[in-house]
């Protein structure tokens, strides 16, 4: 994104708040899939690769997974639990 100088804190403050209301078992499988990716030889083997990452791992069999597709479908803020 970019952004005047006179914004960049305003957006660097509307970019940690979103961050900071996703899933905590997400956005670290995230983080992990980016990083670990990165030591792939390709994207396709980084994608095929992936379900076997730790925290892709732990955030696909979570119940969070579960409460944010439930949450998203009764419109309706999700409620992580981190587990």
């Amino acid at each position: 994104q970019l952004v005047d100088h006179t914004e960049l804190e305003a957006t660097i403050d509307a970019w940690c708040a979103k961050l900071l209301r996703a899933a905590p078992l997400a956005t670290r499988a995230s983080k992990q899939t980016v990083m670990r990716g990165l030591e792939e030889p390709s994207v396709r083997d980084a994608m095929a690769r992936q379900a076997t990452y730790p925290a892709f791992e732990a955030w696909v069999t979570s119940a969070d997974r579960i409460e944010g597709a439930t949450a998203f479908a009764e419109k309706r803020p999700p409620r992580w639990q981190g587990r």
